[in-house]
């Protein structure tokens, strides 16, 4: 203020500029300020999901960046389904299309647990969404089933399977409650390398990273990743969005015509089967494939 009145006191030219100088840049830097909050609003999530492989599925990546599933890869319909946050009655799995193809029965075990055609919802997840995953989760926890219709993405369908594989072993009673929401386990699950990290402080089993030119020949010589395995993959700067990625259990690979692993089959929950379910991707747009075999599950 002490400088603006002594500038004042300079012939009025002068103090016009400056007023109106002072008035051009407090307008613009509001309006930068405000387009790098919406920028920040919008990106944010995607500039985190970088080489480290953090997972999710942000705006229909997974439909964009992949050829269409083979109908080996896709489950036959439901005529109706309730509706998110509807009871399903009985409180039980709903039972399966009996026209849809048959998988391992690691993988049967997750379709017929978790109902499909349930929802989707991955970025500005509503309150009331997030409260309902996680009595879910922690009715899994317990030993009880899903009792009601829940949207869901990969983080909860991983973590959901993860218990379900886990809750019967011996070791259970002594590390459920990390797995409950913002537990240990919960917050591992929803950060960077999620599956190496989860596997190694629990115990798990041992978890490698597969880059995509490998997976041929590790498949070949160990046969890992197996049905039923944890898994995260992250998506190469050829995908829609890149270096996204997703997590999920692995059912099994497909092979072109020359018997080369062409796509990689999974459980998890997708936007476009509208919740969980499997589908196949094409490991044309990976960079690595991160997988755990489940000790004791």
């Amino acid at each position: 203020m002490a400088f603006y009145n002594r500038v004042m006191k300079l012939r009025p030219n002068c103090a016009l500029y400056l007023t109106l100088l002072v008035f051009l840049f407090s307008c613009g830097g509001k309006g930068m300020r405000e387009a790098m909050n919406s920028s920040m609003a919008g990106h944010s999530r995607a500039d985190y999901m970088t080489e480290r492989g953090m997972q999710g599925d942000i705006a229909g990546a997974l439909d964009a960046a992949v050829t269409p599933p083979a109908m080996d890869c896709v489950r036959a319909p439901r005529p109706s389904r309730p509706n998110y946050g509807e009871m399903i009655t009985p409180a039980e799995p709903v039972t399966q299309s009996p026209s849809r193809p048959r998988y391992h029965p690691e993988i049967e075990e997750l379709l017929n647990f978790f109902p499909e055609d349930c929802g989707y919802a991955y970025t500005n997840v509503p309150r009331p969404v997030t409260r309902l995953n996680c009595q879910i989760l922690s009715s899994i926890i317990d030993g009880g089933s899903i009792d009601h219709c829940n949207s869901s993405q990969c983080q909860f369908a991983g973590i959901m399977g993860l218990v379900l594989k886990l809750r019967d072993t011996p070791r259970w009673p002594s590390i459920k409650d990390d797995f409950r929401c913002n537990g240990k386990a919960y917050n591992i699950f929803n950060g960077y390398d999620n599956v190496l990290t989860i596997a190694e402080e629990y115990n798990l089993g041992e978890a490698t990273r597969k880059r995509v030119s490998q997976i041929d020949r590790i498949h070949a010589e160990t046969g890992k990743p197996a049905p039923g395995d944890l898994m995260l993959f992250q998506r190469n700067d050829s995908a829609y969005i890149p270096r996204s990625a997703h997590s999920g259990f692995f059912s099994h690979y497909k092979k072109d015509e020359a018997g080369k692993i062409s796509d990689v089959c999974y459980w998890s929950s997708f936007k476009s089967l509208n919740g969980y379910g499997l589908k196949c991707e094409s490991v044309s747009v990976l960079n690595f494939i991160d997988s755990v075999t489940l000790d004791g599950a």
